[in-house]
C-alpha cells in the first residue's frame, strides 16, 4: 500500500523540469488518487495563457502503485467509472462470440465496436497498412464458426457499447485480455 505523498512522487519521477503536480485538484478514491499535471508557471500564476490541455490526470492505485493515464476525452468522473468497471485491467481486449441467437442482430450489435484488420497492400513499392472494418458478410462468415475471436483494442472508447451488450440477448460472449490475437480475413 502506498501513500499520497509516495503517489504524487511516482508521477514526479516521470515529469520534466516545467511540469508539476497541481496539489489542489487531486481526487481520492478508496482504491486511489488521480493526479493532475499542470505547467509549474500555471501552477505559480493561475494564469490560463501558461495552462496545458489535453491531460486527463493520471490514477495512481493504492495497492500496487500502478499509473493509469486517462485521457481528456471524458469526464474524470467517466475515466473513474470506466476504470471502476475493470476496462482498464488490460490495454487490449478480445472479444469471444460463443452463441449466436439473430445473426443480423449480432452482426449489427458487433459493427459498433468498430472491429478491424489489416491485409497489408503494397501499391508502387510501399505497402500500407490501413485497418477496415468488416464488412456484414465477413462477420456472417467468421460467425458460422463459433466461437470466435475478435480483437477489440482498448475500451476506453468503447465503454457504452461493451455495457450494453450486457443487456442484449442476441449472443452469448465473454471479454478477456488480449494475449498477443490479431484479427484477420
Amino acid at each position: 500500500m502506498i501513500t499520497k505523498e509516495e503517489a504524487i512522487e511516482l508521477i514526479r519521477a516521470d515529469l520534466d523540469e516545467e511540469m508539476d503536480v497541481v496539489a489542489d485538484s487531486i481526487i481520492e478514491r478508496d482504491y486511489g488518487w488521480v493526479i493532475f499535471l499542470q505547467t509549474k508557471k500555471y501552477i505559480e500564476t493561475r494564469n490560463t495563457l501558461y495552462m496545458t490541455v489535453g491531460s486527463g490526470g493520471v490514477l495512481v492505485e493504492k495497492a500496487t502503485g500502478r499509473k493509469i493515464r486517462f485521457g481528456s476525452a471524458y469526464s474524470t468522473e467517466r475515466s473513474l467509472e470506466v476504470y471502476e468497471k475493470g476496462y482498464f485491467e488490460h490495454n487490449s481486449w478480445d472479444i469471444v462470440v460463443t452463441h449466436v441467437y439473430d445473426m443480423q442482430k449480432t452482426v449489427e450489435i458487433l459493427r459498433k465496436l468498430g472491429i478491424s484488420y489489416v491485409k497489408p497492400e503494397a501499391v508502387h513499392g510501399t505497402v500500407w497498412e490501413i485497418p477496415k472494418e468488416y464488412t456484414f458478410k465477413q462477420f456472417k462468415s467468421k460467425l458460422s464458426k463459433l466461437p470466435v475471436r475478435f480483437n477489440i483494442g482498448s475500451a476506453y472508447f468503447k465503454f457504452d457499447v461493451l455495457e450494453s451488450l450486457k443487456n442484449q440477448k442476441e449472443f452469448t460472449y465473454f471479454i478477456e485480455g488480449n494475449q498477443g490475437f490479431v484479427n484477420d480475413i
